[in-house]
């Protein structure tokens, strides 16, 4: 007879780690074991350690080598959590229970329906590490069995779910932490690699739920609708709210620090640290505003934007003869054209179709670097935005006054009570209870 063991004792095979499988054989029918000697005990095809042998029962070892970082499988996910479904609110602590919930919304749980989590909550318990695993979004549409999509609220509790990797060029649906999602998803901070096709973004994909409280600290990397945070926003529903997201974001078509294309829903009180680099809608903020109603507030971007055509330090390009850009502060470093003549580049945004009173209170950095060509006039309505300067005085972006004072802004001036606070060490404005800052 024969006994196997592992060591460590796992509920499932971890990635990267080292495992040691101990066979016990026993004899039976006055047969010993007397002759077997280490050259002739293999496992695996390999050499393998006798560590005790007496004749009767003999122990043989092995270590396999240490797994590379793979696919998220059935071996190491874990369900457990979910029960039976029946509750409204659940709590996971692990990455193989969050692979678990991807898993069940994308209907590839082998013994769980597939399911959208409508009117479910799911907890976050701790920080999560995915250690670079490659990552199926949650709500990975379209999948082999029909939409897949988020309906529920994921709450992140103010935990941060690091080692996000997703490595798919040429997929052809959104990716993200989530790939397709209709619900909540709020108070998560989310950091990683993400590379993928179209609706590309560190927290969502595509989004037409509500993102809030979120941050993304990473690459993104796309060819349409790629952005910092969110994809695309294409829904009057849509909102995404008190986000920032720092690092590099890349695409070609509508690409933004946060945003990559926002429809006829809201953004505000977002910021983006970075730069963000691409060829047409390319913005330091959101690549391009596309539909009617959409309306954008307090929100600012630092460091450099790159590209062609439609090029702008918070937006690319807006032709919404009905939106709103109000209230919000271009302080990047330099935008730089790749190659062309193309004037369409400007310190707030780099082409604004239908110019109306809804556009005000917007500013940019005196002394920001801009392609040849193009001329500076300043004003709060216009595609340049108002004169702000560096510095410390009461007048200039690095004093918080600037910020509070009511007559700089339409409406009312940035919320530091609850919204932002001052950050004394850029002296640049962060938002509250948020992760990642």
């Amino acid at each position: 007879m024969s006994e196997v063991t592992w060591s460590p004792v796992h509920y499932s095979f971890q990635s990267k780690t080292e495992y040691t499988a101990t066979i016990t054989l026993t004899a039976s029918n006055n047969y010993s074991f007397n002759g077997l000697i280490a050259p002739n005990a293999k496992i695996n095809g390999n050499n393998a350690d006798i560590t005790s042998n007496n004749g009767t029962t003999v122990m043989i070892s092995y270590k396999f080598p240490a797994t590379a970082a793979g696919n998220w499988d059935d071996w190491t996910v874990d369900y457990a959590w979910y029960g039976n479904g029946s509750a409204t609110i659940f709590t996971i602590s692990t990455a193989a229970q969050l692979a678990g919930l991807a898993n069940i919304v994308n209907g590839t749980a082998p013994t769980i329906a597939k399911t959208n989590l409508y009117g479910k909550t799911i907890t976050l318990a701790n920080n999560i590490n995915l250690s670079n695993q490659e990552w199926t979004p949650i709500g990975d549409d379209p999948s082999p069995i029909g939409p897949a999509c988020f309906y529920g609220t994921f709450d992140g509790n103010g935990h941060t779910i690091s080692g996000l990797y997703i490595n798919k060029p040429s997929a052809n649906s959104p990716q993200g932490l989530f790939g397709y999602m209709d619900g909540i998803v709020r108070n998560l901070a989310v950091s990683g690699n993400v590379t993928g096709t179209v609706f590309v973004g560190g927290v969502v994909g595509n989004n037409i739920g509500q993102v809030l409280n979120c941050s993304y600290n990473g690459n993104v990397t796309g060819t349409t609708y790629v952005g910092g945070v969110v994809g695309f926003n294409p829904h009057g529903s849509a909102k995404l709210e008190n986000c920032f997201a720092t690092g590099t974001i890349t695409g070609n078509n509508q690409v933004g620090g946060i945003l990559g294309s926002m429809g006829s829903g809201g953004l505000q009180n977002c910021y983006f640290s970075g730069n963000v680099i691409g060829n047409e809608g390319v913005g330091g903020i959101v690549g391009t505003i596309t539909y009617n109603l959409a309306s954008m507030q307090y929100c600012y971007a630092t460091g450099n934007v790159t590209g062609n055509i439609d090029v702008g330090g918070l937006v690319g390009s807006s032709t919404s003869y009905s939106g709103s850009l109000r209230n919000c502060v271009a302080l990047n470093i330099t935008i730089v054209r790749q190659s062309g003549d193309n004037t369409r580049f400007g310190r707030v945004i780099g082409d604004l179709l239908y110019p109306s009173t809804s556009y005000s209170s917007n500013y940019g950095r005196n002394g920001m670097t801009l392609p040849s060509g193009i001329t500076v006039t300043s004003s709060a309505t216009g595609i340049h935005g108002a004169d702000v300067s560096q510095g410390s005085a009461s007048n200039q972006f690095n004093n918080q006054t600037w910020w509070t004072t009511s007559s700089n802004w339409t409406s009312t001036s940035w919320n530091f009570s609850t919204i932002w606070q001052w950050d004394s060490t850029t002296n640049l404005p962060k938002l509250r209870n948020v992760g990642g800052q």
